[in-house]
This record gives C-alpha cells, structure tokens and sequence, in this order.
C-alpha cells in the first residue's frame, strides 16, 4: 500500500469518518489523562526533590492517524482500535530516579478502569537511533456501561530533562525519516550516549542527595541548630528520619533566621489530636490548592519560621508557596490548551468565528493572558483586542495580514457572546458598568 491519497481515496475518506466519529471519545480521554497526570504529580511526597512537568497532552491529528494507518497497512476499522496512541501524554521529570517514581505512582493509581496495557522501557533498551523514554500505555474509560465499557488506549510517554533535549535536538529532525546516512543516525547516537551519561551524574547527585540522615536514638541537645538535632526532632514528629538535603535546609533556615536554638522547636511540631501548627499548616496549604499532601519537610521549615517570626508569619509562607504551586499548575495547564491550537492563523480564525476552538473562550483568554475577572461580579471578561495581538504573536503573523486578524478575530469573539466588558470601565462586566453608570 503506498501513502497516496490520489490512489488511496476510498481509505482516505474511511479513515476520516472513523476519526471524526471517535473524536469525542478521544476529548474525552484526553480530559482523563489530564486529570490522573495532575493527580499523579500532586500526590509526589517531596516535590522539592522529585520533580516532573506535564508539558503536553494532545490528540493524534488526522494526517499523523492517515499516515500511520498506511504505514501500517490497517483498514480503517483496525486502525481506530490498534492505533494505541490516539491520545498521548509527555511527562518530562529531572533524572531517571524522578521518571521511575512518576511511573510507579501512575501504575499505582491507574487502578482497574484505567489498566496498563503495556510498558516500553526505551531506557534500558534505547531504540537503535539513539531515543530514551519510558512508554506507558493505559486504558481510559470514557463512558459506556459497565457490561460495555467504552474506553480509549492512551500513551505517556515519560522522559527525563536530558532524554527530552536529545529529542527536541534530534529525534524530531530524524524520526520517520528512512534511508539516513549511517554517520548522521551515527552522530545522533553518540549525542545520545553522552547525555545518557550525564543523566546518570546527576542520578548520582540526586542519590547522594536523597541519602536518609539517620536521627540519632537518644535526644541530642536542643540548644543549639545541630544536624543531630534536626534530624532527631524530624523522626520523632513525622516517623522516619530526614533526607539530607531536608536537614542541610533546616539549618540553612536556621542560618538566615539567626535560629541558634531548637528548644522551642517541639511546640510547633506538636500535633496531638490534629490540633497544632502542622494541622493548621495543611489546612492552609490545602485552601489555596486544593489537593494533594503538603510534605513534612516544608511543615518543619514552617515550623522553624514559626519559632523566628512567629506562627502568623509561618502560615503566611505556607500561603505563598502554595500559590506558587497553583500557578505552576495553571501555567502548565495554559501550555497544554495553547499546544492543541490548530496549526495556522487561518484554521484558527475559522474555528474562533464557528465556535469550535475545543475549549471555552474564556478558558484560551486566560491562556493568553488577556481575560480579567469584573471587580464586582468576578465575571471573566475576555479583552478582544488584546486576544487578537495575542494571538498574532502566537502565530507570528506578518505585519502586513495584522489588521486583517485582529479585524476578524474581534468580531468573532463579539458574536461568540462572551463576556468583553461595558463601555464605560474595562475592569467591570457589562451588567455591572452599565448599572454603575445608570446610578451615576
């Protein structure tokens, strides 16, 4: 079978039915792997030390499904249900030691609705030009019953910071393509090896990072900021002994403070009943985010704050680090929705003025940066102008087809019925201004 479409028509057309016909199911799937790869980071013990990013989530694009399909030689049937990355996810994590405990904790919560059908360990088995990741394919259910479950294979793929590199640097300039010279496939693999070498100095630096201080059995003197003291006081409240880069941050904490003593450390630490500083540091930890657990190691760097400062001012950096994790998370989130865009300015002027951007209006605005809530209502108003500009520089359209876009993107967005503010003040929603200026 040959990828022609001139001669290939009749499967063509197939191909795009099935796709169309599944594209929902896919959206779908894709809102579920979302969901369980954000659970899944959230849920990370120390996100001080383990580190991973979400930075994509998308659907196989139609050429991409076409292609594979003839690749393949699958008639289209087969190609909807053997095609088992449909939908697909990256998780980029800082080394080796991170990418495994992403995956153990994904395989752990996958549970029966979401199985692992398959794992590829590109890791320790490279492909022959040089690639290194971790696959993972999982089953989503996205409806159906539970007699007939409709579900979807999704593939997450998981790399670390230097795995990625290489891919960004190589793997897309070379993936697919056939009859390479064998210096250039050659050169590829050499980068690939070194890199891997350097993953595994910097596993070598995470390990020795990660080594467990273990907290002497008899009670140290608390009278001064010691790494016996710290150590001791961290088992003693929270079960196990400290890592040893969470004790070289106590006493670095402590340096800072001007902390020379831990006497009165215990009475922050403390939590009979769940009625202490570390109760109230979750509460208000889990206020701003929401979800996840906040990790011993930054309830005893709070409880040290607490001791210099007090615990009003404690709770306060609780506070900020967690908003410092929702706007990492929303980031993230804001990248994913712009990387499902369509390709050209034009595809995406089209489905702006249809209505079918696959997310809402509101929810790009806020990608873009160009929405803002009504100082009264908190209604999200959607700027058109700043849209359009954004947009523009998304796309990089030329300077000389500028006015057209924001022309046409402005009356999309007008006759989308958005909310886009009053006439008489930006910061408020259309009710509001007009009701503001009515009592004027």
């Amino acid at each position: 079978m040959t990828d022609d479409l001139s001669s290939g028509g009749d499967l063509n057309d197939e191909l795009h039915r099935v796709y169309v016909d599944r594209l929902p199911a896919l959206q779908r799937a894709r809102e579920e792997l979302s969901k369980l790869l954000h659970k899944v980071a959230a849920s990370i013990e120390d996100r001080n030390l383990v580190r991973a990013n979400i930075v994509s989530l998308r659907i196989k694009e139609f050429e991409s499904f076409r292609s594979k399909a003839v690749r393949r030689d699958w008639t289209a049937d087969e190609a909807i249900r053997a095609c088992t990355d449909l939908v697909g996810a990256r998780v980029v994590c800082s080394n080796v030691e991170d990418l495994r405990r992403f995956a153990e904790l994904l395989k752990e919560d996958n549970g029966d609705v979401r199985p692992l059908v398959d794992e590829a360990d590109y890791i320790q088995k490279p492909q022959d030009r040089g690639y290194r990741a971790l696959h993972l394919d999982l089953v989503m259910l996205v409806g159906g019953s539970v007699l007939r479950p409709d579900t979807v294979r999704c593939e997450v793929q998981i790399r670390t910071l230097l795995q990625d590199a290489w891919a960004n640097l190589v793997h897309d300039d070379i993936y697919k393509q056939m009859g390479l010279p064998e210096d250039l496939e050659a050169r590829a693999r050499d980068l690939a090896a070194v890199l891997a070498t350097a993953d595994e100095i910097a596993s070598s630096i995470r390990s020795r990072a990660a080594r467990v201080l273990t907290a002497p059995a008899r009670r140290p003197a608390l009278d001064v900021a010691s790494a016996a003291a710290v150590s001791y006081l961290f088992r003693q409240y929270f079960g196990r002994s400290p890592a040893d880069y969470a004790v070289r941050q106590a006493l670095d904490l402590c340096q800072r403070l001007d902390i020379r003593s831990l006497e009165w450390l215990p009475e922050y630490l403390k939590n009979d009943g769940n009625e202490g500083f570390p109760e109230e540091a979750r509460l208000a930890y889990l206020k701003i985010v929401g979800r996840g657990p906040l990790q011993n190691e930054r309830v005893f760097l709070a409880a040290l704050r607490a001791v210099a400062n007090g615990k009003a001012k404690a709770l306060k950096w609780i506070r900020h680090q967690a908003n410092l994790e929702v706007e990492e998370f929303e980031h993230i989130a804001s990248r994913e929705m712009l990387s499902e865009l369509p390709d050209t300015i034009e595809e995406f002027t089209e489905d702006l003025s249809l209505g079918r951007v696959g997310v809402g209006l509101e929810q790009l605005a806020t990608a873009f940066g160009t929405a803002h809530a009504c100082y009264i209502c908190q209604t999200t108003i959607v700027d058109p102008y700043a849209f359009a500009e954004a947009a523009i520089v998304h796309y990089s359209v030329p300077e000389a087809h500028q006015d057209k876009v924001v022309e046409e993107i402005e009356r999309a967005i007008y006759e989308s019925g958005a909310e886009t503010g009053g006439w008489q003040s930006t910061t408020l929603c259309a009710y509001h201004s007009e009701t503001m200026h009515r009592d004027d």
